[in-house]
């Protein structure tokens, strides 16, 4: 009973600990969002056309941090808050998964069939950014492409 207890007060704690800093982190990310947009609408079209790139990608980099604190929260819950089962587009959510790794030393090619399935979302979209980061993080060159083909199999 003692290590029960002892172990909802760890998982209240980090439910908390990921809110605050999901909610906290976001704050200035918001900030740094809506600069790089003010400076894109003043400036976009008047940069060198590596500035607009490079405007790009930092601005691709804010959206997938935010994904990233969202999945934060959405990670610590897991197994402890009911989530619905959700219609999952597989190749859509491959693709929005692969452009949060895709950079300048990397790219990211999505093939394949656009299935549906019923699954949990967040660990679902947490499995295929880890796959696609560890195909990376791993590879034994510093630039590379990456494939991935996406096929729905019906189990036997």
């Amino acid at each position: 009973m003692a290590r029960t207890s002892e172990l909802q007060q760890v998982n209240a704690d980090l439910d908390k600990f990921a809110y605050v800093a999901s909610h906290d982190l976001r704050a200035p990310l918001r900030a740094v969002e809506n600069l790089l947009g003010f400076l894109h609408e003043d400036v976009g079209d008047g940069l060198p056309a590596d500035s607009r790139k490079h405007l790009e990608i930092v601005m691709q980099r804010v959206q997938r941090l935010d994904a990233l604190l969202t999945s934060l929260l959405d990670y610590s819950r897991a197994g402890r808050a009911k989530q619905p089962l959700e219609r999952v587009d597989v190749l859509e959510c491959v693709s929005d998964c692969a452009q949060m790794v895709a950079d300048e030393h990397f790219t990211v090619t999505v093939q394949g069939s656009n299935d549906v399935v019923f699954t949990y979302r967040t660990p679902f979209e947490l499995v295929i950014r880890n796959l696609l980061d560890n195909a990376q993080k791993h590879h034994d060159q510093e630039t590379g492409q990456i494939v991935v083909s996406v096929r729905l199999r019906q189990s036997d």
